[in-house]
């Protein structure tokens, strides 16, 4: 193998990068749990109501993958404190000031962000190194 193949191969984040980020993604993905667990009896639309419902299911998947993947990656310590920017922004998603607030909030913004980061970081890291990550995230 050439070193150019060897670099390649070893690119991508390292194990305290994607720890780091896989905590971000953790705590955006229990916040969002919490936020329509609070608003489901507030959501009028019976069709909206059962939406919510829906995800808050998926939500609770996505949040125990994240958990059990940072569980096992070193300085991957699932409990850690978020950075206050990311407390502050699902705090305000909390008080959207009415159900379409916060659908728009919710699904129009931070899951958007949330699949784009999902997408970069399986970009950017290398499956060699890190198949376990990227096959969750691809989840």
């Amino acid at each position: 193998m050439s070193i150019s193949a060897d670099k390649a191969e070893m690119s991508g984040y390292n194990v305290l990068e994607s720890a780091h980020l896989l905590r971000r993604y953790y705590y955006i993905e229990r916040r969002l749990l919490h936020i329509l667990v609070g608003w489901l009896p507030e959501v009028p639309q019976w069709e909206v109501k059962k939406a919510i419902g829906r995800h808050l299911w998926d939500e609770a998947e996505h949040a125990d993958r994240l958990y059990q993947r940072l569980r096992e990656l070193r300085g991957g310590n699932p409990k850690a404190d978020a950075d206050p920017r990311l407390v502050f922004l699902m705090a305000e998603a909390l008080h959207a000031p009415g159900p379409a607030g916060l659908v728009a909030g919710l699904y129009l913004t931070i899951k958007r962000q949330l699949l784009d980061a999902y997408r970069r970081h399986m970009a950017t890291s290398s499956y060699v190194v890190d198949a376990p990550t990227v096959d969750m995230l691809r989840q």
